[in-house]
């Protein structure tokens, strides 16, 4: 039953200087560059206020209770431009974000209604207004009434300012745009955590100011009841937001990376304290980074990277923005490629419903979900070959010409990682972990480590699969095995609160159900990253069982990164900006030298070992040295390994 004495303090806390006492004003700069002399500035004038001063708020709220309040915004100035209306300093903490929900008027029309953001974020952008034009708005607080029952907004609290700012800084956007492609589904996940169609018109279905980052399935669109759920033809239903999606129509399940650019911090590779990585969002596909890098394979084993300040042409330099070059997609040597708006990552470790077990080097299909036992005993071509098939198989309703589907890159690894070690990912700007605070004991993606299986490794320990979704105890929690491991079938139990809906939201990049599973522990994560030969410009196989035509060949360059011969794994200057390799390390020359004491193993070839991939995340039993930063060397053959879908534009 609903209960209606649920208590709840909203407060909008608007910035104000006095016109009257509840005004304020800011100026716009707008530049003319066409005088080659210099550049010249006009300015104009906006002013704020309010009727009844700033503060709205309601006081033991209930359901079905609103407020309001009332401003205008005046432009004094000479000459016509644009504003924005932005949330500020917001702290929400409603576990059902849709219950709490605001409508915005001008001039008393409404121009929008959605839930209220959980973080700041902009709620009107590009508002035009004349020379003396007033616009007068309206904002109605609803703690919306539901049938269900409400009950685990108990407490819940609102508070934020409403700024007014130019258009230049829409550019800043906290919250970026998410590209869907035909087949996606966008969902969000209710109090219960289960997985729903989002409501993309009334709903922020993500928030990137809150590490709720954007997700998305594929459900089997080669049977018709299923596809009519959620299809008209080819196209995505209008009516069916909020739908709850049962976990047997799902195949694959997906998180985006939008497209950013990072605050370069270790350039000269130099051992560095584990810190925050400073992260903008970029619009569309603008590349508003200062840094270009350059990547020639010189023929003798090496490949040279140059980085240098595209304005400047001088060398990059710590303090500097770099686009991640994870959204150009390309190989590492070639001089030109497709500019992407961000990548989908698969939320899980894949499993292989035709073969669990996964004891021949074939896999059937790649599903992307929880409680499954992840793929392992693969060779990396088998692996990759195996993504490429995802967006021609029927079942997905992707349409191949606009999209691409492959294995996870090194320096697409990257591109998560840092996000994962931003603001936007499991860092929090408070006390337990953020700026002020710089121990960052809680600021880990905690391990899976769960084992499942018997790989074909076999021995006394139990080298398969991890059980996907669930987490240890810790960042640093013991393995726990499976002791009866006679016949590679019994499954590592998980206990329900450690799953990945339950207690288990630490295991993921965000610190919650929004993010990406399996990526400290699990298994390792085979990624396509190669050195090449010693004395040569060809790439280094080992293992892999690339071929054409029986004869060894790598696919398209794009879909690889190149790194220099060494016959030694503790050289890891070799590695390039923004991989998650050299520019993440606390001390060079050492086997456990990352951040939070990870794995730092670089792809090495000598007379005894011959391992020129790279692995990432570590493993069930890796404990401490485990981690999104985690980097190690394989053969590139059967392994107790696994890996990621990747699903980009074309």
């Amino acid at each position: 039953m609903k209960r209606k004495d649920i208590v709840i303090v909203v407060i909008i806390a608007v910035i104000v200087i006095a016109i009257t006492s509840y005004s304020y004003a800011y100026f716009l700069a707008h530049i003319d560059n066409s005088s080659a002399i210099e550049n010249t500035f006009t300015a104009g004038k906006m002013e704020v206020t309010f009727t009844d001063g700033p503060e709205i708020s309601m006081d033991n709220a209930h359901p079905g209770q609103t407020i309001n309040k009332t401003f205008t915004v005046r432009n004094t100035g000479d000459f016509e431009t644009t504003y924005n209306l932005k949330l500020d300093n917001v702290v929400n903490t409603f576990k059902d974000k849709t219950d709490l929900v605001y409508t915005l008027k001008r001039n008393s029309e409404v121009l929008k209604t959605l839930s209220v953001p959980k973080g700041n974020n902009y709620i009107a952008t590009e508002l035009p207004i004349s020379i003396g034009g007033i616009d007068t708005y309206e904002i109605t607080i609803e703690f919306k009434e539901t049938p269900t029952n409400q009950n685990d907004n108990q407490g819940a609290n609102f508070s934020g300012k409403i700024q007014v700012d130019s258009e230049e800084n829409v550019n800043l956007l906290t919250n970026p745009k998410v590209t869907l492609y035909q087949g996606m589904i966008p969902v969000d996940y209710d109090g219960k955590g289960n997985v729903v169609v989002a409501d993309t018109e009334n709903n922020l279905w993500y928030d990137y100011t809150v590490s709720e980052w954007a997700n998305a399935v594929l459900v089997n669109a080669e049977d018709p009841t299923i596809k009519a759920k959620y299809f008209d033809g080819d196209n995505l239903k209008t009516d069916i937001a909020n739908t709850i999606i049962p976990m047997e129509d799902i195949l694959q399940m997906y998180v985006y990376i939008p497209r950013y650019k990072y605050q370069l911090f270790n350039v000269n590779n130099e051992g560095v304290p584990k810190q925050i990585i400073n992260i903008q969002f970029e619009n569309g596909t603008d590349n508003t980074g200062d840094i270009k890098c350059t990547y020639t394979n010189n023929g003798d084993g090496t490949i040279t990277e140059d980085c240098k300040n595209k304005n400047t042409n001088g060398p990059a330099r710590n303090g500097e923005w770099y686009t991640h070059p994870a959204f150009t997609f390309k190989g590492t040597t070639e001089t030109s490629g497709t500019e992407l708006p961000g990548i989908w990552v698969g939320k899980f470790e894949p499993s292989d419903p035709t073969d669990p077990i996964g004891r021949n080097d074939t896999i059937g299909e790649i599903s992307i979900l929880p409680d499954k036992t992840s793929m392992v005993d693969k060779t990396v071509s088998t692996m990759f070959y195996a993504t490429r098939n995802i967006e021609t198989n029927a079942k997905y309703n992707l349409k191949s010409e606009e999209i691409d589907t492959h294995m996870m890159k090194n320096i697409e690894w990257g591109a998560m990682a840092y996000l994962t070690q931003s603001l936007y990912g499991i860092y929090k700007d408070d006390k337990t972990c953020g700026i002020d605070n710089m121990s960052f004991s809680e600021c880990e993606v905690w391990i899976n480590n769960t084992a499942q299986g018997t790989g074909t490794s076999g021995s006394s320990y139990p080298y398969g699969g991890t059980y996907t979704g669930c987490v240890g105890d810790s960042a640093s929690a013991s393995a726990k095995w499976n002791t009866d491991n006679t016949d590679g079938k019994k499954l590592a139990d998980c206990d329900e609160k450690n799953r990945w809906n339950q207690s288990g939201l630490n295991a993921s990049t965000t610190g919650n159900m929004y993010g990406i599973y399996d990526i400290s522990g699990g298994t390792w994560d085979n990624v396509m990253g190669v050195i090449i030969q010693e004395g040569s410009s060809d790439i280094h196989l080992g293992s892999s069982g690339f071929k054409v035509n029986e004869e060894p060949k790598l696919p398209d360059q794009k879909y690889y990164d190149v790194y220099t011969f060494n016959t030694n794994a503790n050289t890891q200057d070799r590695g390039h900006l923004g991989d998650s390799t050299r520019e993440t390390l606390q001390t060079f020359s050492n086997t456990i030298g990352g951040w939070n004491s990870n794995y730092t193993y670089f792809p090495s070839v000598s007379s005894k070992e011959v391992y020129p991939w790279f692995q990432h995340g570590g493993r069930y039993d890796s404990n401490a040295h485990a981690g999104v930063l985690a980097f190690t060397h394989t053969a590139g053959g059967l392994a107790a390994a696994s890996f990621r879908s990747i699903l980009t534009a074309q």
